[in-house]
């Protein structure tokens, strides 16, 4: 049996190697900018959340609780955003929640 690509007649070509489709320039995603004033956001997994309420005390600047003891941003915002001094409090929020429930995205 002869080897692959053997058995073509002279006028057919081998096909070449495949070939990636380039981006262009307009298809890269354009890089998030972190506002140098600003914290990451604070993401609130209500699923995860058991309403104890503690991040509201650690973070009162960014959170209050309604009626049930669920933390809820004080701006109304569906993820919080502080400035940056408050970035550690934040963290420590993060770190201090009965249910790892808080998040902090960039």
């Amino acid at each position: 049996m002869p080897p692959p690509g053997r058995h073509r007649t002279p006028d057919q070509k081998q096909p070449g190697p495949l070939r990636r489709r380039r981006r262009r320039p307009s298809d890269r995603p354009l890089p998030r900018e972190r506002s140098p004033a600003t914290t990451p956001r604070l993401h609130i997994d209500w699923t995860a959340c058991d309403g104890r309420g503690l991040c509201a005390e650690l973070l009162p600047e960014l959170l209050v609780e309604d009626d049930w003891g669920f933390p809820g941003a004080r701006d109304g915002a569906r993820e919080p955003v502080g400035p940056r001094a408050l970035e550690p409090m934040a963290e420590r929020a993060v770190r201090r929640c009965p249910a790892p429930a808080l998040r902090l995205l960039s």
